[in-house]
């Protein structure tokens, strides 16, 4: 579940995340080493989520500056 200091992402307070870029997420560990992997790889960051009983989904971009 996201906590509220990441609800400046966008995703809702309480969601569930499911998956990042495909990957199953199950817990924080997972997670961050989705993350990690993805970030390291410069690609975009596809994060799956459920709120209020949809999955919906947001897509990040990392911006070298």
């Amino acid at each position: 579940r996201i906590p509220a200091p990441l609800d400046q992402l966008g995703i809702p307070v309480d969601a569930v995340v499911t998956h990042v870029n495909g990957l199953p997420v199950t817990d924080s560990k997972s997670f961050l080493a989705a993350i990690k992997l993805i970030l390291d790889a410069k690609k975009p960051v596809m994060v799956e989520f459920v709120a209020d009983r949809e999955t919906k989904a947001i897509e990040y971009r990392v911006i070298d500056g």
